[in-house]
């Protein structure tokens, strides 16, 4: 046996780990120390796997239960998510359909870097959608009017 005990202790006290001994150890030549380093490599190995399930949250069970939990918590944030963008296509919808009934561009003028009408879409800037204007404008304007006021026609005049 050819492995200096006082170097292997240097070894290990100057920061060069246990995995550098034991390499030294397998690297010396005698086969009955490769072999002592192999068994303690898949000891250190099995240890570490250990540490590692207990960190973990134990068991194989608890990271199963861990994994289906955070499953279940990612499909019923991808329903919400699709209820939302659901909602939300339901809203420009509505938004777009005022919109064309008040004669004004999707943003309202409201965004002066929109690419059709640069700010300046506001009620009346476009023609409007008569349809739509009877139908989702009209009715309120009779509730201001009063009875009694001038309605709103029912068919499209001609200019």
């Amino acid at each position: 046996m050819s492995v200096d005990l006082s170097s292997m202790l240097e070894l290990l006290a100057g920061g060069g780990g246990v995995d550098a001994a034991l390499e030294r150890l397998a690297g010396d030549g005698d086969p009955r120390l490769a072999q002592v380093a192999s068994l303690m490599r898949q000891q250190r190995a099995q240890a570490d796997s250990q540490l590692a399930l207990e960190a973990g949250g134990g068991d194989d069970d608890a990271l199963a239960r861990d994994l289906h939990r955070a499953q279940a918590d990612l499909e019923a944030a991808q329903g919400e998510l699709q209820a939302a963008l659901g909602e939300l296509d339901a809203l420009r919808l509505r938004n777009r359909r005022l919109a064309y009934a008040l004669g004004a561009c999707e943003c309202f003028g409201e965004r002066p870097d929109c690419e059709v009408c640069a700010g300046e879409g506001g009620s009346g800037a476009y023609r409007i959608n008569t349809r739509l204007f009877r139908t989702l404008v009209a009715p309120a304007l009779e509730q201001v009017r009063g009875p009694g006021g001038p309605k709103v026609p029912e068919k499209e005049e001609k200019p």
